[in-house]
């Protein structure tokens, strides 16, 4: 999408977070807005996710995938 001098350009990257998951990415300054990319559906006291009980991780990683991904797959 033209902006003038500058255009933002969308990357879909489906299956993300949801099916609908997309980047957008600004040319010229080279700037990524990476929607929820980088994000976790999992909240902790802690600061640093290496610092989480990380079976706890995986099993609420695990929970996540089965409840919202699951039911978009193809399997």
């Amino acid at each position: 999408m033209s902006l003038g001098q500058k255009e933002l350009v969308f990357i879909e990257a489906p299956m993300l977070h949801w099916p609908d998951s997309m980047f957008c990415c600004l040319t010229g300054d080279s700037i990524l807005f990476s929607n929820d990319a980088f994000g976790q559906h999992y909240a902790s006291e802690l600061m640093y996710n290496d610092l989480v009980d990380q079976a706890e991780l995986m099993a609420e990683c695990t929970k996540y995938y089965a409840n919202i991904l699951t039911p978009f797959s193809r399997w």
